[in-house]
C-alpha cells in the first residue's frame, strides 16, 4: 500500500494562556518563563473544546489543503 500526504493542518486550544499570567501565580519575575522555556503563550482547551473536536478540525483542514472532498473520504 502507498500512501502520499497531500495536506498537513493542526489546531491549537483557543484558550491563551500568557506568560505573565503565570509568573503572577507563581510569583516569579516578569520575563522568566519566557527566558527559562522559550514559552511566550500556551494554548489550552477551551471550554466546548476537547481533543476530538480539534483533531477533526484538523482533518478537515488537511484535506481542504489536499484539495480533497470529504465524500472521497472512507
Amino acid at each position: 500500500m502507498k500512501i502520499r500526504i497531500t495536506g498537513v493542518a493542526h489546531r491549537l486550544g483557543s484558550d491563551i494562556l500568557h506568560p505573565e499570567t503565570l509568573e503572577n501565580y507563581f510569583k516569579r519575575d516578569p520575563g522568566t518563563v519566557e527566558q527559562l522555556s522559550g514559552v511566550t503563550q500556551l494554548h489550552r482547551m477551551a471550554a466546548g473544546e476537547d481533543l476530538v473536536t480539534l483533531a477533526k478540525d484538523a482533518a478537515i483542514d488537511a484535506l481542504t489543503a489536499a484539495n480533497v472532498p470529504l465524500e472521497k473520504v472512507t
